[in-house]
Order: structure tokens, then C-alpha cells, then sequence
């Protein structure tokens, strides 16, 4: 795992969808500029969808129970996520930093750190969970991919999982990364 970079730590209140998008591409651009790696956290104040940069509005239609849910787009792309009442997290990192230059990798060291975090609490609490990261991903082909991001799986996504062996199948992904890349 490379070694820690110091960042900006930003955590924003609860806000609407709207807010919390451009605030995420005011940062993108603020650090393309100044170089400094920023951290953000924050939460929503009302249930809201995003979409994927690159899915199509239309195909809401088809998610029934997110109709009532404010509606945003991410700069980021994936699937849809249904935003409510959980800890979103943005990481920014300038063009300079070593893990930019390498998405798995990025993604890996995100998801390490936040599993071993997780795990952490887990054992204090005295759970029978453990944060895992996924090793295979979801066998859908493009055209029949889950419209949400949570029914799909990645390598590297965050899976809760019994620590058991024989209890494979009871995994949950918990956490996710979607990535953008923009000049600088």
C-alpha cells in the first residue's frame, strides 16, 4: 500500500442532491488547479437516485421504487444509487499523485483502508461480519446489467460478509467506488 498523502478533510452537512453534485465538481476542478488532494464526506437531507454519468434518465422509468426520490446526475460513472441516510464519500486526487495513474489501484487502496477500518469495529463489537473485498465480478454483459450499482459487483468492491466459510452466499456490497477522470 503506498505510503499516506496528506489532504484536505471536508465534512459537509446533510444537503440536497443538487448541492452535493456541483459541490463535487467545484472540487474536481479545484484540485486539477491547486494540486492538493481533498477528502469529502457528507449525507443527503431527502432520498435521491443518481445516475451514472453515462446511463439514460429514461431508464428510471423502470426502477419503481426510486420514482418518488429527488434525481441527480454523478460526475462519476456506474450504476445508479439510491442515497439515503448512508456516508458518501468523495476523494479528489491531482494528476501528480501516484495512485492517479492507475484505477485498480486506486480502487484497492480506498477499499483496503476502509475495510481494515471497518474490520476493526467489527471485532470490537464482537461481530460475526467481516468487510471483504470482492475477488470476482458480476457475470452480466452489458446489455443486461442491474440498473443499480449495489446489484452489480466489482473486484475490489466492499463486501459485509459472514465469517463463516460455509456462508458465501450471505455477502452484501456495502461500499463502492466510482471513478472520474478529467485533464489534470
Amino acid at each position: 500500500m503506498p505510503a499516506p498523502t496528506a489532504c484536505q478533510l471536508i465534512l459537509d452537512p446533510p444537503a440536497d442532491g443538487a448541492w452535493n453534485m456541483a459541490v463535487d465538481e467545484v472540487l474536481l476542478d479545484h484540485v486539477a488547479e491547486s494540486g492538493q488532494p481533498i477528502l469529502r464526506f457528507y449525507q443527503w437531507q431527502r432520498p435521491t437516485l443518481s445516475l451514472g454519468y453515462f446511463q439514460k434518465s429514461s431508464d428510471r422509468s423502470a426502477h419503481s421504487s426510486s420514482l418518488d426520490a429527488d434525481l441527480v446526475r454523478r460526475l462519476s460513472g456506474g450504476g445508479a444509487i439510491v442515497h439515503d441516510q448512508e456516508l458518501t464519500y468523495s476523494l479528489f486526487l491531482p494528476l501528480t499523485h501516484n495512485l492517479s495513474h492507475d484505477p485498480q489501484s486506486l480502487y484497492n487502496t480506498v477499499h483496503q483502508t476502509i475495510a481494515k477500518t471497518l474490520n476493526s469495529y467489527l471485532k470490537v463489537s464482537s461481530s460475526d461480519w467481516q468487510a471483504v473485498l470482492c475477488d470476482r465480478p458480476s457475470n452480466h454483459h452489458a446489455m443486461d446489467e442491474p440498473f443499480l450499482c449495489f446489484e452489480r459487483r466489482a473486484i475490489g468492491d466492499i463486501l459485509l460478509r459472514k465469517k463463516k466459510p460455509d456462508s458465501q452466499a450471505l455477502s452484501h456490497k456495502i461500499v463502492v467506488i466510482a471513478q472520474r477522470r478529467r485533464q489534470g
